[in-house]
């Protein structure tokens, strides 16, 4: 009886611990509902808050693109407004060797069109291996109407033109070393065209995004297309149209009548920095690039370096003036135009005994010049001809610049005091003696040489003005007039005669400098020099001429300085005619 009320029990304790069981089990699924419910919570103000400008910009970049709108490079123009490279729509053609049909028959009627063979037009088509080749790149826009008529362009699979822009230089050889020029991508590959690539480059960035929906096609358009620029930002140069012809002209005549190896002529506003023109012989056309020798892009008014000759003899007067080692009217003995010193003998061109500190620079005496260099001392030189800008670059806003070399201060010790102050033993660019000389005209204050005026948009606002830069004042205003007077002297009745204007004062300075090789100077090769400024109380221009290698006659004075005054005469009469904007603010 015990037995079966034991019995009879057990189901229900068996009924209370499987209701347990079934109660902790609901708690538990309750508890990890809350959990999750919780860790739910959490993620969420994760996500709104402390994430939430993460999740943003991701979605925002599955869903928007930033778009770039092809656009035509920026035109440069003189400071005359001229244009000097523009663009010109061009068509290319490429096609899908792999797909192609019948590629002998494509190569026999286009090749006339390309001026080429059709073999070598052959040869591109079979490529099987590739899908995508040109066959010509950049032809002129009326060929298409003739390709049309050689070829069923639409039922020709594999075969296609594509609108490309060509950069054009309306003016072909004019500022040449300054414009430069671009490759096939649109790239630049000298002049303006590299250094300021950024600022002209073909393509433009819309500020407001494309939306695109889940797959990947765009639903709206960003931008309106009345708000993406025609033009990319356009270059206005300082380089005066009508000057720069002269110039060229001048030097290109002169060059061609020595039969000079090379030539170079640089006209500048000493009183800003600014490159009024940049002229070099040879020249060559912009369009015809690919076409022309090497020798003949480079730009010589700053990447050749030359001995100077006597026209370094400027720098160490105006240090000797400058420290009052020497006075204009101090004497110096000239040795009767032969002086010898560490072996070897300094000559000049006449015998002098005698002469003054200004008649030493107005008959452009060696010896006089080296004897005032050794009172001046090696330190004080060295200082003086660092702080005229020699040794390193000008910084000018073109490519390629070369930074001369005055290794010889260091080097040659108290012998260098002997050589370089008429500027014999060191190498210096064009641009940077030009700039040198600028400092007399500017009344002590070397400035920055610049090419490029203003940058501009496709309706002409000006976006940014490139103003004159000071570099430093490297000698006293006064000491810079006192020069002046000796480089009046050296044309008036000195070596640089020939660079005498009517009406105008001319401050200048001859140079004629033995052309070194490997077997020491040579007897026979020169380069000739003049640089000055005028009018001489007020510069307004100041230019340099360089002759290379003339052929009969080789002094400064009698090749470069005939040069200079007919590039200098013809400028400022468009100066005076208020032609050429000059600004003297700085």
């Amino acid at each position: 009886m015990f037995r079966e009320a034991a019995d009879l029990a057990r189901p229900r304790e068996d009924s209370a611990v499987n209701l347990r069981s079934r109660k902790n089990r609901i708690i538990s699924l309750f508890a990890f509902i809350e959990f999750c419910f919780i860790i739910l919570i959490i993620n969420l103000f994760i996500i709104q808050y402390i994430k939430s400008k993460d999740y943003q910009q991701r979605a925002h970049k599955q869903f928007r693109i930033i778009s770039k709108a092809k656009i035509k490079r920026g035109t440069i123009y003189s400071r005359n407004m001229s244009e000097l490279a523009i663009n010109r729509d061009m068509i290319s053609v490429w096609v899908d060797p792999s797909v192609i049909e019948d590629p002998q028959n494509i190569a026999n009627e286009l090749a006339p069109l390309f001026g080429c063979t059709s073999e070598k037009l052959l040869t591109l088509l079979n490529q099987k291996d590739r899908r995508f080749v040109w066959l010509n790149r950049k032809l002129d826009y009326g060929i298409l109407r003739q390709v049309y008529q050689r070829l069923d362009m639409n039922k020709i699979y594999g075969l296609g033109i594509l609108v490309e822009e060509k950069r054009f230089y309306p003016k072909g050889n004019l500022a040449s070393h300054v414009i430069g020029c671009i490759n096939f991508d649109n790239e630049g590959l000298d002049g303006v065209e590299k250094s300021y690539d950024a600022q002209v480059t073909s393509y433009y960035e819309e500020t407001q995004p494309l939306s695109k929906d889940g797959k990947n096609r765009i639903i709206k358009p960003g931008v309106n297309d009345n708000e993406i620029p025609n033009y990319n930002h356009g270059i206005v140069l300082t380089i005066d149209e009508v000057v720069q012809d002269i110039t060229e002209e001048e030097l290109n005549n002169a060059c061609e009548k020595c039969s000079a190896q090379s030539g170079i002529a640089i006209v500048m506003n000493p009183k800003t920095g600014e490159i009024i023109a940049l002229a070099n012989y040879p020249s060559y056309d912009l369009n015809l690039y690919s076409k022309t020798e090497d020798i003949n892009k480079r730009n010589l008014a700053i990447w050749a370096a030359y001995e100077p000759g006597s026209v370094f003899k400027i720098v160490t007067i105006s240090a000797a003036l400058e420290e009052k080692v020497v006075k204009p009217s101090d004497t110096i003995y000239c040795e009767w135009g032969r002086y010898r010193v560490f072996g070897k003998t300094i000559h000049d061109d006449s015998s002098y005994g005698s002469l003054t500190v200004s008649e030493v620079i107005s008959k452009s005496s060696n010896i006089g010049v080296t004897k005032i260099a050794n009172r001046l001392g090696k330190d004080k030189f060295d200082k003086y001809v660092r702080a005229f800008g020699f040794g390193k670059r000008t910084n000018i806003d073109l490519p390629y610049e070369a930074q001369g070399n005055i290794s010889a201060l260091d080097k040659w010790g108290k012998r260098a005091m002997f050589y370089l102050p008429w500027g014999q033993g060191i190498a210096v660019t064009p641009l940077q003696m030009l700039s040198a000389m600028n400092v007399i005209a500017n009344n002590g204050i070397l400035m920055k040489p610049y090419v490029v005026k203003e940058i501009i948009d496709d309706q002409g606002n000006v976006i940014k003005t490139i103003a004159p830069q000071p570099e430093r004042q490297v000698i006293s205003s006064q000491t810079a007039q006192t020069v002046t007077q000796m480089m009046i002297g050296v044309v008036t009745s000195g070596t640089g005669k020939k660079a005498q204007i009517k009406d105008y004062q001319v401050a200048g300075k001859t140079g004629t400098a033995q052309k070194a090789g490997k077997g020491g100077y040579s007897a026979r090769k020169y380069i000739a020099f003049f640089l000055g400024f005028l009018p001489a109380e007020d510069a307004k221009l100041s230019i340099i001429v360089v002759i290379d290698e003339p052929q009969g006659q080789y002094h400064g004075g009698s090749v470069s300085a005939p040069v200079f005054k007919a590039i200098a005469e013809k400028a400022m009469k468009l100066v005076e005619a208020h032609k050429v904007a000059m600004d003297d603010s700085k």
